[in-house]
């Protein structure tokens, strides 16, 4: 549900408020019984402030963003704010933008990190055919296993070529009367034409509708989500209802573009899942040290302590008791995440090319089939491949941890970096 309201709108200024609420659920049953976690819900809320002032070509805005989801009895939390300044320069040929935000998360009410980006980005458009862009974007990552830094330059170049024809058929040259007839037979038609990638167009305006129909309802587009389906199939019954040729055209380019942005998603979506396995991949060796160093500090503080070898003790002071219980949780909690880890680094040690996360099963296919919907309507809303590959980091590290709490054996562990003796 969105909504959208101008709150006052002048020649100089204008205020505007959005709101926009997402709730998905699903559930994964087996002979009509609901798999044990096989309850998932999905709540997602965004609002936002923009002062425009068009005379300026100039853009500030400032956003809010909550995402809540529940996996079984697992829940995470995801809010922070977002601050974006466009403004356009020289007739509009260039245009630039800069945005800061803050995102943190927790997972059953626990704080698991904070992410901070600063990005800027330009795009001028040169003699209208060519187009240079450059973008910078700085991110600073904290959370209770790791901290990093990551800073992304990209530069871009493109031309647009004008529509031309060919016409390689050769023969005699129509008289005056034989032109006429044909632009009379033409107007009678009423034909139109266009092209959307590969596939080109061409009919009355019931037979192009048809064409879209047929395209919509291929096979290549039976995996689009319900929810996108609902909008696909408003904006074709708006391009049916359109009468005249030009708009018509215009109406149908959206809807095709629209409809092929699912299928540019899968692509960006396995692009983002190996990016992020890679540089979790990258870092596992130095938090596999922190981790089992963070257990060995605790497993010393417990041995040393008073309880350890009588945890019967009659004589114990309450304090005592309290002390040496909250070292036994911590204990057991950082040896479940070591083992965890090294389980999943061991999972992970498969995945070394694009095509491992394309052709995935088991546990990642598993993974990719929770996480389609929710990265498609963030890359959707946002476009922003790098916070699409942060989300699905986050995201797959929680969801591996949790398999892990149900297979691995605690006990099963050897210390790789200190003296064992």
């Amino acid at each position: 549900m969105g909504i959208n309201y101008i709150l006052k709108k002048t020649e100089t200024k204008q205020h505007s408020t959005n709101l926009n609420l997402v709730y998905q659920n699903s559930t994964n049953q087996q002979e009509g019984e609901t798999i044990e976690g096989g309850e998932n819900s999905f709540y997602n809320g965004v609002a936002a402030y923009t002062l425009g002032y068009p005379e300026r070509a100039l853009n500030i805005s400032l956003a809010a963003n909550v995402s809540y989801n529940t996996i079984a009895a697992d829940n995470n939390l995801t809010l922070g704010p977002t601050l974006s300044i466009g403004k356009q320069f020289f007739d509009k040929r260039l245009r630039t933008n800069f945005s800061s935000s803050y995102n943190t998360s927790f997972a059953n009410g626990e704080q698991q990190n904070n992410v901070y980006n600063f990005r800027l980005g330009s795009n001028y458009a040169w003699l209208e055919k060519h187009n240079l862009s450059l973008n910078f974007l700085m991110l600073f990552r904290n959370s209770t296993l790791n901290t990093g830094r990551d800073l992304t330059i990209t530069f871009g170049y493109s031309y647009a070529f004008d529509n031309f024809k060919l016409n390689l058929k050769r023969g005699r040259r129509l008289s005056s009367d034989e032109k006429e007839k044909g632009r009379v037979a033409k107007n009678r038609e009423n034909t139109l034409r266009f092209r959307y990638r590969d596939i080109s167009y061409s009919g009355t305006i019931p037979e192009l509708s048809e064409q879209l129909t047929n395209v919509y309802q291929s096979s290549q587009f039976a995996d689009i989500p319900q929810f996108k389906k609902d909008e696909l199939s408003m904006l074709l019954a708006i391009t049916k209802e359109q009468k005249k040729d030009e708009a018509y055209k215009k109406s149908a380019l959206v809807f095709l573009a629209e409809l092929y942005s699912f299928s540019d998603f899968q692509n960006s979506y396995n692009q983002a899942l190996y990016a992020a396995i890679i540089r979790i991949k990258g870092d596992m060796r130095k938090i596999d040290m922190i981790l089992e160093n963070s257990f060995v500090e605790t497993k010393v503080k417990l041995d040393k302590h008073a309880l350890s070898k009588n945890p019967d003790d009659p004589n114990a002071t309450e304090e005592q008791w309290t002390e040496y219980k909250r070292l036994v949780s911590e204990q057991e909690e950082r040896l479940q995440k070591l083992v965890g880890h090294r389980w999943m680094e061991n999972n992970f040690s498969r995945f070394n090319e694009i095509e491992d996360i394309k052709q995935s099963n088991g546990y990642l296919k598993e993974f990719k089939d929770v996480m389609s919907i929710k990265s498609y309507k963030l890359y959707d809303k946002t476009g922003d491949l790098d916070e699409l590959e942060l989300y699905l980091e986050n995201e797959i590290i929680d969801y591996y941890y949790k398999k892990s709490l149900g297979i691995v054996n605690p006990d099963n562990f050897e210390l790789k970096y200190i003296n064992k003796n």
